[in-house]
């Protein structure tokens, strides 16, 4: 097995200030073994003809699949920073008006972190142009990857709503009852408050096996692709690689207000999901979202725009779901997985439903 080794994410600077500081991530042997496994994955999808030929029925063969790479950061970056803004729909982001600059520094180290540990995808046009972009790892990557963000943002001054972010993101996961089984450790500089001394979790909770829980992050269209197929193949895709590669549970935190677009057979595996309204969630100071909107907006703001936030977070909701690949038919492959979503055939075993 290889040595451990390192990458450095390059520090960038943007009108005389720091856009991100350098941040070093380690490499273990067991996640540069992971790092090969998807890539290679992502080349057996792409050569297979079942998929090839479904793809050219589609009106998708020109569409082609990489790993996220070097040349592709500033596409990415404008892709990511564009959907995690005010500007992307997402209500969170909405409430808690994420700024494009700080979602550009955010992406940024994001988009770097899936480079280093090699589990992120693109799906690239006839020009090679990014229209597409995967972002996901193994769980028990999350710990570094908050630690890095945190880093990222208290060098910035902007943690307070990052801190309300990742609390959010922290009570998504554990409100499921099968990841609330596992520890991620409390990120550094996460919360203010000196009483805290460890992240929720259970007093038997137990740090997962690697190749075990795959969390997919983000599945991105550049801005003008959403109401196409494309979302759909890269719905399709972010799920099936970590299903050929060998892991037992995919889990993924939704945060829009429908499932997985429109991949028909995404919600009949999925009835295990748990959701928290937002307008119902209490930060760990006391704060709710409806506080966070008077707070976050300026006495002067236009009453429209406060009146449009209130409207939404009284439906705004993150959805957290886990699907178990045992309950997949066991003569599924990876590319007939993928073909299933997108055709509309079965995934799942009749006996397991």
């Amino acid at each position: 097995m290889s040595k451990t080794s390192f990458y450095d994410i390059p520090s960038v600077y943007e009108n005389g200030r720091v856009f991100s500081k350098e941040l070093s991530v380690t490499i273990g042997p067991e996640a540069a073994l992971l790092k090969k496994e998807y890539s290679r994955h992502i080349g057996i999808l792409a050569n297979d003809p079942h998929f090839r030929d479904t793809m050219k029925k589609l009106q998708l063969d020109h569409y082609t699949f990489d790993t996220i790479r070097q040349e592709y950061v500033s596409e990415c970056v404008s892709t990511c920073a564009y959907h995690l803004s005010m500007f992307g729909g997402i209500p969170e982001s909405i409430l808690l008006r994420h700024d494009l600059l700080s979602r550009m520094s955010y992406a940024y180290v994001l988009i770097h972190l899936a480079i280093a540990f090699g589990t992120g995808m693109v799906i690239l046009d006839r020009r090679c142009a990014v229209v597409g972009i995967a972002l996901g790892f193994d769980y028990r990557h999350l710990s570094t990857i908050t630690n890095k963000l945190c880093s990222l943002h208290a060098n910035q001054n902007i943690g307070t709503t990052f801190k309300y972010e990742q609390e959010l993101n922290q009570a998504c996961l554990s409100s499921h009852p099968f990841l609330d089984n596992f520890f991620i450790r409390k990120p550094k500089n996460a919360s203010h408050d000196k009483e805290e001394k460890v992240q929720h979790a259970k007093k038997n909770s137990k740090t997962p096996d690697w190749n075990a829980i795959f969390f997919g992050t983000y599945a991105f269209v550049k801005p003008g692709y959403e109401k196409t197929k494309l979302q759909s193949l890269l719905n399709a895709v972010t799920i099936a690689i970590p299903y050929g590669i060998g892991y037992r549970h995919y889990c993924q935190v939704d945060m829009n207000n429908s499932l997985l677009s429109d991949a028909q057979h995404i919600p009949d595996i999925c009835k295990n999901a748990r959701v928290i309204e937002l307008k119902d969630f209490v930060f760990n100071d006391g704060t709710t979202f409806a506080g966070l909107i008077k707070k976050l907006n300026p006495p002067d703001e236009d009453p429209v725009k406060i009146n449009y936030a209130s409207k939404l977070l009284s439906h705004a909701r993150r959805r957290v779901f886990v699907i178990h690949y045992s309950h997949f038919d066991s003569l599924l492959t990876m590319p007939k997985l993928v073909c299933s979503f997108l055709v509309g055939g079965p995934v799942v075993a009749k006996a397991k439903l």
